[in-house]
């Protein structure tokens, strides 16, 4: 949804936009927005293992609260 919309359900609901960008400011390609959300599967939500997506939501804020950038952000 955000490689169409720019926006997912969440973010509509708060209405929030995000503008997702390769470093030549061109809109991302369906395949690097699959990329990025996998990478948030795997990393920021451990599978959906209950146990493990738990620790991994801490880590994240934790990560977040500290250097204010998660895992494939940039400046």
């Amino acid at each position: 949804m955000v490689y169409k919309f720019s926006f997912t359900v969440g973010k509509w609901i708060f209405n929030t936009h995000i503008r997702l960008t390769n470093t030549n400011n061109k809109s991302l390609r369906l395949k690097k927005s699959l990329n990025r959300s996998l990478l948030v599967l795997v990393i920021g939500q451990a599978f959906l293992i209950p146990i493990f997506n738990q620790l991994a939501n801490l880590i994240s804020y934790e990560i977040l609260d500290n250097s204010k950038k998660l895992y494939g952000m940039r400046d």
